[in-house]
């Protein structure tokens, strides 16, 4: 449940749409507004008009101890400035401090640009990045045990150190061309960081470690490369980069991850669903057949990887990146990806995705490591997908004026056969 609850707030909580639907075997309990000011797009960038509650937003929310955190931009919608606002509440009812840092100010009109939260587990720090598309970082983090002890620490920027623009103590160089940052507690009480280095077409994933017993980061290395060889039915490239949907943990401790390649900055170049998995808080990674394809920062995951495809989807299906994945109780792995029918035929421009009825798509792997298909008539915005603890799948997604939430519950034999239909 501490996964559902995470991501149904994030968009009820943060994001610019209202939040008027849900499945109809739910009840909506309580609204909350962190601020009714936060920034928004007075035009739409890269077809998305909102930077909170995106898809590739890991985290723009969370819970620690019982204390929900959100960050934002606060500003308003009628120009593009905005300055970093942090919020927190006790659960489940309470309401919203917030502290603005006004030593920085956000100017891109860019829906990549969002703010990312986390918390490390061992020494209640909150750290913070914001304002990225292949850029030089911006980072910064709280007081140790500021997330700790929240009845008794003041809520203020001061509690807040400067931006920065490297993660290592006394580190030779700025770190330049991020995009996608994502922090990701360990289940032995770190933090984790990546983000990828270099463009759309043309980048790797990089892997940072921050210990709370030293307070400090470290660099574990390099994980995927944009070499290796694809031959496509758009295009046929020697580099590329991974779309990461999630990287997460599950109950056993196990990182999962889930991706699709782009060989050029053109979406319709993405193709396939790539899974791997690491039991060593992605130290080295392994494949489906759990044979060991990449040792962190020496060898890494590629296009030509063996056995790392999921699901063959070839290009021009309109499969947009960024989708949403999780993990439920039993282990498995679902994916709710977005993209033309089967039935449809192919799409040489992404421009014509939504009015070809591209549509949602469950994929999932069985216990068995076998995956499976449910084709939904569900269409809308890239979503963010969650489980509970009695197996039920929640997807939160957007249509042009609201936030709308279906539910799936499982099938009698869901490794056999497809989830029963989704519930919006």
């Amino acid at each position: 449940m501490r996964c559902l609850m995470k991501t149904l707030a994030a968009f009820l909580c943060v994001a610019a749409l209202p939040a008027t639907a849900v499945a109809d075997n739910g009840t909506l309990v309580n609204d909350s507004v962190l601020d009714p000011l936060a920034h928004n797009f007075p035009t739409v960038t890269f077809s998305v008009a909102t930077v909170h509650g995106v898809s590739f937003q890991q985290d723009g929310i969370t819970t620690y101890k019982g204390w929900q955190y959100a960050a934002c931009y606060q500003g308003n919608t009628t120009n593009s400035t905005g300055k970093v606002e942090v919020g927190r509440r006790l659960l489940p009812y309470g309401s919203w401090q917030t502290l603005v840092l006004t030593d920085y100010n956000f100017t891109t009109v860019d829906s990549h640009n969002d703010v990312v939260l986390g918390i490390c587990p061992g020494d209640g720090s909150i750290h913070l990045t914001f304002d990225h598309h292949v850029s030089t970082l911006h980072y910064r983090v709280s007081v140790a045990g500021l997330a700790d002890n929240p009845t008794t620490t003041a809520w203020t920027a001061a509690q807040f150190g400067v931006v920065k623009d490297r993660l290592l103590t006394g580190g030779p160089s700025a770190m330049t061309q991020v995009t996608y940052p994502r922090f990701i507690p360990t289940p032995a009480g770190k933090l984790l960081f990546t983000y990828r280095y270099g463009s759309s077409g043309g980048g790797d994933e990089i892997l940072y470690e921050y210990s709370g017993t030293t307070h400090a980061w470290s660099l574990v290395g390099q994980y995927t490369t944009r070499t290796g060889t694809y031959i496509g039915t758009l295009t046929n490239q020697t580099d590329r980069n991974a779309y990461f949907d999630n990287t997460f943990f599950d109950a056993n401790g196990r990182l999962h991850a889930t991706w699709c390649w782009r060989e050029t900055p053109d979406a319709s170049s993405n193709h396939d669903i790539l899974y791997a998995y690491s039991d060593d808080t992605g130290r080295t990674w392994k494949n489906q057949l759990g044979s060991n394809i990449s040792t962190t920062g020496t060898s890494f995951i590629s296009a030509n990887s063996p056995d790392i495809i999921g699901v063959t989807i070839p290009q021009k299906r309109n499969y947009i990146n960024n989708s949403a994945m999780i993990t439920d109780k039993q282990g498995r792995v679902h994916v709710v990806a977005w993209m033309l029918p089967a039935a449809s035929p192919d799409q040489t421009t992404f421009d014509t995705a939504l009015s070809s009825g591209s549509r949602f798509v469950h994929y999932w792997r069985g216990t068995d490591g076998v995956w499976r298909k449910n084709e939904t008539i569900l269409t809308g915005s890239r979503a963010k997908l969650a489980a509970d603890d009695d197996g039920r799948l929640f997807l939160v997604y957007g249509d042009a004026t609201n936030i709308r939430i279906a539910a799936s519950n499982p099938a009698t034999n869901p490794e056999a056969t497809p989830a029963s239909s989704w519930n919006d």
